[in-house]
């Protein structure tokens, strides 16, 4: 099964546009790239500040919850470099158009994002064609960064500071 990344589906008329070679502008902001842990490669295997499975308690939420528009303000224009629990790292702009692009991947468009019922939503053509839902997260911001969760905030699954760390 495909791991789901943070991001969404566009339009076809969009994905042919990129397909011939057009490009947005860079972006506004960019969440800096995270530093490399010493154990890196083991890192998601043997944390003690993430209880196994990646369930936190609410009070565990680094930062402040970002809703709305605060959220949508943060997010678009900007490259949010980050890490997984796994400790797989990703780097994805959220053009302020909607789309989201793998910058690993020479800016391959990804799908598109919006700001859903206070989440950050990603729609994926492949996902969307399968009748599967859009991957939303609850995102926070905080401790030099932004974190994502599950909707009800039951599971940290990605950050922009690397490696990940609850309660700070």
């Amino acid at each position: 099964m495909r791991v789901v990344r943070l991001g969404l589906v566009a339009s076809l008329g969009l994905m042919g546009a990129c397909a011939q070679g057009a490009r947005l502008p860079p972006p506004e902001r960019t969440y800096p790239a995270p530093e490399p842990a010493q154990d890196w490669e083991n890192w998601g295997d043997d944390r003690t500040d993430v209880p196994p499975g990646g369930a936190i308690r609410r009070d565990q939420v680094v930062g402040t919850i970002l809703e709305g528009e605060a959220l949508r303000g943060e997010v678009a224009g900007v490259t949010l470099n980050g890490c997984y629990p796994s400790g797989e790292r990703f780097s994805e702009r959220l053009a302020t158009n909607g789309n989201f692009y793998n910058v690993a991947e020479a800016d391959e468009l990804l799908g598109q994002w919006s700001v859903v019922n206070d989440r950050l939503c990603f729609r994926y053509p492949e996902r969307a064609q399968a009748g599967e839902p859009d991957a939303c997260f609850s995102v926070s911001q905080g401790a030099g960064g932004l974190h994502f969760y599950a909707p009800d905030l039951s599971a940290y699954v990605a950050s922009t500071r690397c490696p990940m760390r609850l309660g700070e």
